[in-house]
């Protein structure tokens, strides 16, 4: 084709584009002018004369207000009528500054043209999209409560000093617009604030709590004793008779500014309030204990972090009082002086909450010796427990760390001679590696260590305790030693202590918590006094008709409220032949010589499990995941080894499991079969479900304000490992031929559900001793 014919060709192209801008151009245009229009018509309202100082007027009655809310809740310890009448002084005098400084600042902001406003908005929302910083949606609530009352305030303020006929219609919709925007604003408020919430979401996965099946008692309920009471301390506490002069015992005060520091005003705040510095540390404690003849096992408890003024000892009465009914001297030790609050922030103190409990047992074994006090001869030595919350939770660990050190990992020139018979630790809702004695965390051996973790812990929302479980070991496969833990849907984090309560937070954040979602204090309390109780039974009563429970909560039953829960349980009979830490090598095992393979797999890999805010475990699972069935998973065991073991009909196969997707994915629960293959070709299948049901991950939304959930508490859900023990009998049962001590393979079948995903750890035996 000649050049001539292409541009005739080309041409009616070049006038369908010049057709197309003309269009868009025109567009564009009228889009411009339309704008311009509205902009002008916006810009033509005008503030009616004095809106300034209604605004500052509405302005100044939030700040009295806001000023009475927080000198209420600042626990100064002087009272709260005291607290709330000094932050509403304190209010007026921001009323009169308001008065001073919000008109000009009002001003100013109108002089800004509406185009202005339109930029910020988009930039704030460009600058989120981009970055992923949030922090607007915390300044929404400052926001609305803001605009709202000077909103209001202006427009109250203009009705009152101009007559409404002769306004014109432009002023009047301005007033009306801005009374519809405060009372607006103040509902949206009202509604976040005052609400009661959202229920909880109705798990997929449903277990249904039976009869109970242990041959035991409720462990629950009272005991036989009758509870005797009473309270030691310093004899000088200047904010606390029943350690002052209401005290029943005296004890010596410890230095304890070793291990924990103050400085400038902080300090000596503290030691104005409190009576008493770092150098002179109280031991307080107050104490129940069964009135009969024969030794106890003791057993303190310690709170975390509170504030220091809305005392946190207290909160523990119902389990001492069912404690000591039931056989062993319960102390709450008070470490309150340790807190942050109004007087400086309490942080990288664990070490000293943990050497002061050390102290108090120090103290308990003079008193165990000394004929002249209530309890000469009266403590078990043999058998002591520690119980803690939060960050007591991390210092009972600590505690039972230190407990076996001769001197202090981070001063070594500090010498220790503890050496308790310290036999279990209970940890509730624990901190995790925010003390690591010589930067290492503590790693426990042969203890028994239980703990215990809420869903709905909207302080510590994600399962940090679970670190110190990993690191329990046992060291003789003939021991009793076991570990477990307790994940319980519903449950928060105050709830386990009488006087946190409900709302795991304070001020405004405490009051937007979703409290609606959360198991009734009773019921949460109930888990605790059943699990606490069967554990120290178990552990120091030698009452072993508990332990299967801690393997499976289905068998404590109808003495557990009806919810979901996930438990881990290992003992010192525990073998491994997977716990997937030894390398990046998928295809090889921990037990040497053993061999992993797949077939038909979408997905296989080694990692860590992560929390629901994305940090890492320290604990490596495998991922596997499928999306045709059947696919498989297989773990070749060397013949050496599983001689070694002398695997019987009697022992256990176990592994740990857990669903990795998220509630939006795990619209229901997953199940396969396990299946076992002897040396001689034999094999023997169990569907998992018949042994127990995959949990669903536990979803949970903090707040009210969902906007408020991914940004402070980050995903919905986290992956939460769950125990199975499958009796080897059960193989047996479903094929004779198949020979447990000569198993040569370990296989998940992925044939049940037509697509999943799962972590797997842990896989091995539980051998009876």
């Amino acid at each position: 084709m000649s050049p001539v014919s292409c541009l005739m060709e080309l041409e009616p192209q070049k006038d369908n584009n010049h057709a197309r801008l003309g269009v868009f151009s025109r567009l564009f245009r009228w889009v411009k002018k339309t704008f311009q229009r509205f902009m002008g018509w916006l810009g033509g309202f005008r503030l009616p004369a004095g809106w300034a100082r209604g605004a500052a007027w509405g302005a100044g009655v939030l700040v009295v207000l806001s000023g009475v809310y927080i000198g209420y809740t600042s626990q100064s310890g002087f009272g709260r009528g005291l607290d709330a009448l000094v932050g509403g002084v304190l209010g007026l005098l921001g009323y009169l500054m308001v008065l001073w400084i919000v008109p000009g600042i009002v001003r100013l902001l109108m002089k800004l043209p509406p185009l202005f406003w339109v930029a910020l908005v988009a930039a704030v929302y460009i600058q989120e999209e981009i970055w992923g910083d949030r922090i607007w949606l915390n300044w929404l609530f400052i926001g609305l409560a803001s605009g709202a009352v000077i909103l209001l305030g202006a427009a109250i303020y203009t009705l009152r000093h101009e007559a409404w006929g002769g306004m014109l219609v432009r002023k009047r919709v301005l007033l009306v617009v801005m009374a519809i925007l405060g009372v607006g604003a103040l509902v949206i408020l009202g509604v976040v604030l005052f609400s009661p919430g959202y229920p909880a979401y109705e798990l997929p996965v449903q277990v249904v709590l039976g009869p109970t099946q242990l041959d035991a008692a409720n462990p629950g309920e009272p005991g036989s004793y009758q509870v005797g009471t009473l309270t030691y301390g310093s004899g000088t506490d200047i904010r606390r008779p029943e350690y002052g002069a209401e005290a029943d015992l005296i004890t010596k005060t410890v230095n304890a500014s070793p291990y924990v520091s103050y400085s400038g005003l902080a300090e000596k705040a503290r030691t104005y309030f409190w009576g008493f510095d770092t150098a002179h540390v109280p031991l307080n404690g107050r104490v129940w204990y069964p009135e009969g003849e024969g030794t106890f096992p003791l057993v303190l408890v310690v709170h975390g972090n509170h504030s220091m003024t809305d005392y946190s000892d207290p909160g523990y009465a119902y389990l001492g009082e069912l404690l000591a009914s039931r056989g062993f001297i319960v102390v709450s030790v008070d470490e309150n002086f340790f807190n942050g609050g109004l007087y400086g922030k309490s942080s990288g103190e664990n070490d000293a909450r943990a050497w002061v409990l050390l102290q108090h047992l120090e103290v308990w074994k003079e008193w165990h010796r000394n004929s002249f006090t209530p309890f000469y001869g009266k403590v078990d030595w043999e058998n002591i427990a520690l119980i803690g919350h939060s960050r007591g939770g991390e210092a009972v660990a600590l505690a039972a760390y230190f407990n076996r050190l001769t001197h202090y990992p981070n001063n070594a020139r500090i010498i220790w001679d503890f050496d308790f018979n310290i036999r279990s630790v209970v940890a509730i809702a624990p901190v995790d590696g925010q003390h690591k004695p010589a930067d290492h965390l503590p790693e426990l051996t042969d203890i028994n260590y239980l703990v215990l973790q809420g869903s709905h812990d909207a302080d510590l929302y994600f399962f940090d305790g679970i670190q110190q479980y990993q690191r329990v070991s046992f060291s003789d496969p003939d021991s009793d030693w076991f570990k477990a833990s307790l994940y319980i849907y519903r449950a928060n984090h105050g709830q386990f202590n009488t006087t946190w309560g409900e709302r795991d937070g304070s001020a405004v954040w405490g009051q937007m918590l979703n409290t609606d979602a959360l198991l009734n204090s009773e019921e949460q309390r109930q888990i605790a006094k059943v699990y606490i109780s069967a554990f120290l039974e178990a552990t120091l009563h030698d009452a072993d008709a508990y332990v299967p429970m801690f393997a499976d909560y289905r068998l404590a039953g109808e003495w557990l409220p009806q919810t979901g829960y996930i438990n881990s349980y290992a003992d010192g009979g525990t073998v491994l032949a997977a716990d997937f830490e030894e390398d990046a090598d998928v295809t090889t095992l921990s037990l040497m010589g053993g061999i992993a393979s797949s077939s038909r797999l979408s997905s296989w890999g080694e990692q860590e499990l992560r929390y629901r805010n994305g940090d890492r475990q320290e604990n490596h699972v495998v991922r596997l995941g499928w999306s045709s069935t059947p696919a498989n998973y297989t773990l070749k065991l060397p013949s050496e080894a599983v001689q070694a073991w002398e695997i019987s009909a009697e022992d256990t196969l176990v592994m740990s499991l857990a669903d990795e997707r998220t509630p939006e994915e795990g619209l229901e629960g997953l199940d396969f079969s396990v299946v076992l293959f002897d040396r001689s070709g034999n094999q023997a299948k169990v569907q998992l479900s018949d042994v127990m049901p995959l949990m669903t991950q536990f979803p949970a939304e903090f707040s009210r304000m969902r906007l408020w959930n991914e940004d402070k508490y980050d995903a919905e859900s986290e992956a939460v490992l769950q125990s199975y023990r499958i009796p080897l009998s059960l193989f047996v049962a479903e094929n004779l031929f198949f020979d447990p001590s000569r198993v040569s393979r370990i296989m998940l079948v992925f044939d049940q559900s037509q697509s999943g995903k799962i972590y797997l750890d842990d896989v091995g035996f539980d051998l009876t001793p």
